[in-house]
């Protein structure tokens, strides 16, 4: 019994020294990575500075840089340090699963490549640059698609901490936290998911298109999640229909023009502005949910609306609610405001300050009215009535989501927003009446 149980000891300690002296020589050798890049150059290669091994199949690394490219796009991915296990039998399956993944301050770059419809010539400046891959300026041919299944890509219990800087297309942010997901996606085209996806960060900033700022100062916590999706399929703004997200956020925003994607179906308005925005939100597959709530307090707010524009300070909210989680429920509430209604050659100007607010009509002169009303006498501009103010002027407008869809919310009635801005606007030239 001694000796099997010695000849087991032994023959362990021999398969262990013998894996430690082979594999690390092999990692630290430069042919290693040489016959690596040499495998498909023209899709991926990766370096590294320094790797080694002590447990069987757990790699640690540091200095690690991988680039690569597919039809429709080029990625960088670099840190300073990493480690992972992987699993040798799925191998012979054309599987590759990777587990227990530990890595700190990523960088990751993405851009597009052109397309016969779109050659990205007014934003390609402001897209990242890749490591030994030129920028592309003509489309690119796809390579035939080969027949049969790809290789499963499996990558599990990912985390990443630190600092992180992300460059995708003409979007740059800074990040400083946590990181963890698990991502599968399959080879030739194939489908995509990523699950247990949870984000624990400070926001340092975010900015377009050579560093015009749109946040910064904030954090963002919760989960991220998308089902099994056809990238090439579902590109752009349809892969939002697999993506679910509960966060919570709270960040300075320069510019607001992301909740024009909640307006765009009450025809005509705009908004922009910057502030601050906070709240949570639950979104799944293309419907927001209860209880989804996001305000922004902006000194700066600019609201256009047909012939309308105003601007002051107020804030934006937007609602999920459980009585009614069919609608979304939108409201825009300004507590200092200039309104500009144009037509044929006047302007009228209006501005509200509290409860109280002050007209004149620019060009000429214009009388003030009692108890907050504004009055003209100009047959070539378009009549305005401003009721008495309260706290604030405001619009309130209710828009119907889609339970099920993945489509844009339809809004509620346009014909009141006016009204519900300015108290009422019309077209009567012949006064206030």
């Amino acid at each position: 019994m001694k000796t099997w149980l010695y000849r087991i000891i032994t023959t362990v300690a021999i398969v262990e020294f013998s894996y430690l002296i082979l594999v690390n020589l092999a990692l630290n050798l430069s042919i290693t990575q040489t016959l690596i890049n040499q495998h498909k150059p023209e899709k991926y290669a990766v370096q590294w500075e320094k790797a080694w091994t002590w447990i069987p199949f757990r790699i640690h690394a540091r200095g690690i840089s991988a680039n690569g490219q597919t039809s429709s796009q080029q990625w960088q991915a670099e840190t300073p340090a990493a480690s992972a296990s992987i699993s040798i039998l799925p191998l012979l399956q054309k599987s590759v699963r990777i587990h227990s993944v530990v890595a700190e301050d990523i960088d990751y770059y993405q851009r597009p490549r052109p397309k016969p419809h779109k050659s990205y010539a007014s934003t390609r400046d402001f897209f990242p640059p890749i490591r030994g891959r030129e920028i592309d300026k003509t489309p690119v041919t796809p390579a035939p698609k080969k027949k049969g299944n790809g290789w499963k890509i499996i990558v599990d219990d990912i985390h990443a901490g630190g600092n992180h800087r992300l460059w995708v297309y003409q979007f740059k942010g800074e990040l400083r936290g946590t990181l963890k997901a698990n991502v599968n996606f399959e080879t030739r085209g194939g489908p995509f998911s990523l699950d247990n996806g949870q984000m624990d960060v400070v926001i340092d900033s975010l900015a377009i298109n050579d560093n015009q700022q749109i946040s910064s100062q904030g954090f963002l916590k919760g989960t991220l999640e998308f089902s099994p999706f056809v990238p090439s399929e579902n590109k752009g703004i349809k892969s939002l229909g697999f993506m679910s997200v509960d966060a919570e956020l709270n960040t300075k925003v320069e510019n607001l023009e992301f909740l024009n994607f909640y307006l765009r179906s009450l025809q005509g308005m705009n908004l922009d502005g910057a502030g601050k925005l906070s709240g949570t939100v639950r979104y799944d597959q293309g419907t927001l949910l209860s209880p989804t709530s996001l305000a922004v307090v902006a000194d700066e707010l600019q609201l256009k609306l047909r012939s309308y524009a105003a601007g002051g300070r107020g804030n934006v909210t937007i609602e999920v609610n459980d009585g009614a989680p069919e609608k979304l429920d939108l409201g825009i509430r300004f507590a200092t405001i200039d309104v500009v209604h144009e037509e044929g050659r006047g302007q009228v100007d209006v501005r509200v300050h509290g409860g109280h607010e002050r007209g004149e009509q620019r060009g000429g002169d214009q009388p003030e009215q009692p108890d907050g009303e504004v009055a003209h006498h100009h047959d070539d501009v378009g009549a305005l009535r401003v009721g008495p103010c309260q706290d604030v002027a405001r619009l309130d407008t209710v828009a119907e989501g889609h339970r099920g869809g993945r489509s844009p919310v339809r809004a509620g009635r346009r014909d009141r927003q006016v009204e519900r801005l300015l108290g009422s606007a019309g077209r009567d030239h012949d006064g206030l009446g």
